[in-house]
């Protein structure tokens, strides 16, 4: 069962300070069962050949030993162009479980600035919600895609962990309890991400596309979640555009959890308060405090454009959290 104060910071599911990956309860339990831990570091290309709407797909290697990975770095994208991974999307599943980590919608993945930040900002690794256990053997499937019609012609992600070999009992813990005497079964916490397009949504020849048209305002909707999600930060790819401010002071966002109206900001607020972008210090702005989505819930995001002239195109937000499933 999931308790309402399974959000605690004292938990498995934990936020910390920002900077850089680190251990959570949750990483440091799993990792006490092993006696050797070594850094291990996962490159992973796109592939991609300079082709609007082109999809790749990777499959990784299978590791010999379990495998705690923490965060990533984004290698992708040119500065002339002025895109460095915003533009080309990813998707994440464990063939293990099946499961993906980024929810299903129109869009169906996130822009890879959401998993691994970008080569050129400050924070070079963007750290997961919560660290994920990627066991022996296990393999992870890459789908990159441009459903924006980018052309952006190779780049790679690199994920960064912690490799995890000889087992004080011979094999993976199934259980660990976290100190706020919680138990959790191991693996069970995987990433979810959820990535909603901003204003009107437009198709041409396959070109999947938003545009916010200045003075416009426009409500968003993530997927219901179907067990409770522990959201931690917010991600955004438009704060520039081929080094163009997009004026985010200017675009106001409201936040509502569709199943609870009364909580959350009760009016609209400049979008650097509440999201982070790719071109900060806050690839993914935290939350003061972790926040329990329950299951069946979803996001609400109300948005107005208040620039006078300027319309905004392919604005991607992406809510990052951690499932407290137990598959």
């Amino acid at each position: 069962m999931i308790s309402e104060a399974i959000c605690k910071l004292d938990s498995g599911n934990w936020v910390g300070s920002y900077g850089g990956p680190e251990w959570s309860p949750y990483a440091q339990a799993i990792a006490d069962h092993y006696a050797v831990q070594v850094p291990w570091y996962l490159t992973i290309p796109t592939t991609l050949t300079g082709v609007a709407l082109q999809r790749r797909t990777i499959l990784s290697v299978p590791y010999q030993h379990d495998i705690l990975i923490f965060g990533a770095h984004i290698n992708i994208g040119t500065d002339a162009a002025g895109d460095n991974g915003q533009l080309v999307f990813l998707q994440v599943t464990d063939l293990e479980s099946g499961v993906s980590w980024v929810t299903p919608n129109i869009i169906n993945s996130a822009p890879a600035t959401a998993f691994g930040g970008s080569r050129t900002e400050v924070t070079p690794i963007l750290k997961l919600p919560e660290v994920y256990f990627l066991p022996k053997y296990t393999r992870l499937k890459f789908d990159w895609s441009q459903p924006t019609g980018a052309n952006v012609t190779g780049g790679s992600i690199t994920w960064c962990g912690v490799q995890l070999s000889q087992p004080r009992d011979g094999k993976a813990p199934e259980f660990v309890a976290t100190p706020n005497g919680e138990t959790i079964r191991v693996g069970s916490r995987m990433p979810w991400l959820s990535t909603v397009g901003l204003g009107r949504r437009t198709f041409t020849a396959g070109d999947l596309a938003f545009q916010m048209v200045a003075g416009g305002r426009y409500l968003q909707y993530t997927p219901p979640v179907d067990c409770a999600v522990e959201i931690h930060d917010i991600h955004c790819n438009f704060f520039t555009r081929a080094g163009v401010d997009m004026l985010p002071n200017n675009v106001m966002v409201k936040i509502t959890d569709a199943g609870e109206r009364g909580i959350w900001t009760p009016d609209l607020a400049p979008i650097p308060s509440t999201f982070g972008s790719m071109t900060q210090v806050y690839p993914g702005l935290p939350f003061t405090k972790p926040y329990l989505m329950k299951p069946g819930h979803r996001f609400q995001l109300s948005v107005q454009n208040n620039n006078a002239a300027l319309a905004i195109n392919d604005a991607m937000v992406t809510i990052r959290g951690v499932r407290l499933c137990e598959y």
